[in-house]
């Protein structure tokens, strides 16, 4: 006869220990759920192997997490929405402006450093900016292309592909953006053509690129990549909130976006607003590409990819999106803060003497190797939390401040949205979330 085992179940900090006859599958006499239902931070996951069929002394430990999770776009937003617009239209971004404030929108300005629509209009730009809705971004500086490997479409430029016209179209470009714009931290970039180079030439002596001479240092694409945390390239569709970290549609360094000049006249609308709708139902992260607005009032020059009552009427549908929560309007560099953020960021949480504790730690080293510099990457980024069900609003401190949040309810368990900034790189930050009477 085959004498009885002994089967322990571990949940939390007690043990339960059961005599079972082999053959027999015994459950554990407590429910790992309510066993720590006092604890409203803490989640049970499951067991840390399978339950089967008693045939020796077997311990199974109950496995649990934390309730606290980083939310994919702020403040709970299905998706993400930004606008970028090319070629530095002036009036273009003005109308723009207007129709940001109208409708909630938020986008950016991806500026030629070097042309003198803005160099000969700076104090413009600059009370354009300040005005909130928009931001420069970097789109080289003097917008010659960097032509990739076998296209033909640009092979009359391949004498642009060298080092010193990286400096000046990549590193020189933000630079002076930064400059001329202080405070702005230049961290996106939009290649002219939409197309970067993996290969330079040498300059011979003549100053002139010597075409025979092919190097393989990673050209145009290094330069960017060292310069610059995201870049739009010509990748079609809906971004992922979680971008890889190279040069691959979808990358960091190749971001998807869509744009209106694949269309015709009234398709042109009808496409905008097929991908609002994406963006909140796939879900992701939708980036626009615009050059000028055809308008007596937005007087954009060319390309003018789409008509002021167009624009406007794709502007009222982002904006109802924007009002009901569902969509996030960003700047490509809020954008790129959150989510850079939120891939190098960790979250858990806890409960004791009536306080939630949330601790945040971010690796400040993203994969690619770029780091997340602690004064520029500090964008506050939406973690929920698990709170006892009898709360209706929590409050918390970040950055000296006192927030409040309303508690919701979701899959049968109370929740709330806090906005939290990381800290130093690798240490952790403890946020204490009370209950408000």
């Amino acid at each position: 006869m085959i004498p009885p085992r002994r089967r322990t179940f571990l949940v939390g900090k007690n043990e339960y220990k059961i005599t079972a006859v082999p053959g027999s599958v015994p459950a554990c006499p407590v429910d790992p759920v309510e066993a720590v239902a006092e604890n409203y931070a803490v989640r049970f996951i499951g067991w840390d192997k399978e339950i089967v069929a008693v045939t020796e002394d077997t311990t199974y430990t109950a496995i649990y997490g934390s309730g606290a999770e980083i939310l994919a776009a702020r403040n709970g937003a299905k998706g993400i929405f930004t606008m970028t617009y090319d070629d530095a239209q002036y009036d273009t971004a003005k109308w723009v402006n207007e129709k940001n404030k109208k409708y909630g929108l938020k986008g950016s300005c991806m500026l030629i450093a070097g042309w003198t629509r803005v160099t000969n209009n700076l104090s413009g730009w600059t009370a354009l900016f300040s005005d909130g809705t928009l931001e420069p971004e970097s789109h080289s500086m003097n917008h010659d292309t960097l032509p990739a490997e076998g296209s033909g479409k640009f092979a009359e430029m391949k004498g642009n592909n060298t080092q010193p016209k990286y400096k000046v179209e990549l590193v020189d470009a933000k630079t002076r953006l930064r400059e001329y714009f202080s405070g702005s931290d230049i961290l996106c970039f939009a290649p002219a053509s939409n197309v970067l180079s993996t290969y330079s030439f040498e300059v011979g002596a003549n100053g002139q690129a010597d075409l025979s001479r092919t190097l393989a240092d990673g050209g145009a694409e290094k330069v960017a990549q060292e310069t610059y945390y995201a870049i739009r390239q010509g990748a079609r569709g809906i971004q992922s909130f979680d971008p890889t970290p190279g040069f691959e549609a979808g990358g960091w360094y190749n971001l998807k976006m869509q744009g209106f000049s694949s269309f015709e006249g009234e398709e042109k609308l009808i496409a905008g607003k097929r991908w609002l709708d994406q963006a909140v139902t796939e879900p992701g992260w939708l980036i626009v590409m615009c050059h000028g607005i055809d308008g007596p009032n937005a007087r954009g020059t060319s390309p003018l990819e789409i008509s002021e009552g167009d624009a406007d009427k794709f502007f009222a549908y982002a904006g109802e999106y924007v009002r009901s929560g569902e969509l996030w309007s960003a700047t490509f560099g809020e954008a790129t803060k959150y989510l850079r953020e939120r891939q190098n960021t960790t979250v858990t949480e806890r409960c004791e003497n009536g306080n939630i504790y949330v601790e945040m730690k971010i690796n400040r080293t993203c994969s690619d190797g770029k780091y997340l510099d602690e004064g520029v990457f500090n964008y506050p980024l939406t973690v929920e939390v698990r709170v006892p069900e009898n709360w209706h609003t929590v409050s918390y401190r970040v950055n000296g401040k006192n927030e409040t949040a309303s508690v919701y309810v979701k899959n049968g368990a109370a929740y709330a949205m806090v906005n939290l900034v990381p800290g130093a790189d690798g240490a952790k930050t403890w946020t204490a979330i009370g209950f408000v009477n």
